[in-house]
């Protein structure tokens, strides 16, 4: 059975740097990625204050508005709380080789429906990739969406949306 890829751009985050051409990685023991012509790192992570931080910059970026930071700081903790806890979401932090941090992605799989497409039975939506002002290149997402892309082969995912 082929490995489906389906690609659902939306506006914001990272959907315009989504890979358009493509890029040498290896994959070490630990699973990180490793961007070869940009020596970009990827690792997977469940540093749920460091997550929760990233995504209140990535919404800052996005627009929204600072009287609902608390709120949304407290969803987006119990969010990855729950989900990084029960293994259906998987996230990464990207890094360069100072240790800097460039962005974020994270991965959720899922059961659906057994189909000709999907006769194992799981999906993955890859979700909030962001890159950082300042380390904004189609190489920094490109190597987030690539590690997420591999995990959810990894996982067992029929099919895998970017969303």
């Amino acid at each position: 059975m082929p490995y489906n890829m389906v690609f659902q751009h939306k506006t914001g985050f990272a959907s315009e740097l989504l890979p358009r051409r493509t890029c040498s990685y290896s994959i070490t023991n630990e699973r990180d990625v490793i961007m070869k012509e940009t020596n970009i790192k990827i690792k997977r992570t469940w540093d749920i204050e460091r997550l929760t931080a990233l995504r209140m910059e990535a919404l800052e970026h996005a627009g929204i508005s600072s009287e609902n930071t608390i709120k949304f700081t407290r969803m987006t903790n119990q969010y990855y709380k729950r989900y990084l806890a029960d293994g259906s979401l998987i996230s990464c932090i990207a890094t360069d080789d100072d240790g800097n941090i460039l962005g974020c992605g994270d991965l959720r799989i899922h059961d659906s429906l057994p189909t000709a497409a999907t006769d194992r039975g799981k999906s993955a939506f890859i979700t909030n990739i962001y890159v950082r002002p300042g380390y904004n290149t189609p190489a920094s997402a490109e190597s987030i969406f690539q590690w997420l892309s591999t995990e959810a082969m990894s996982h067992g995912a029929d099919k895998v949306s970017a969303v």
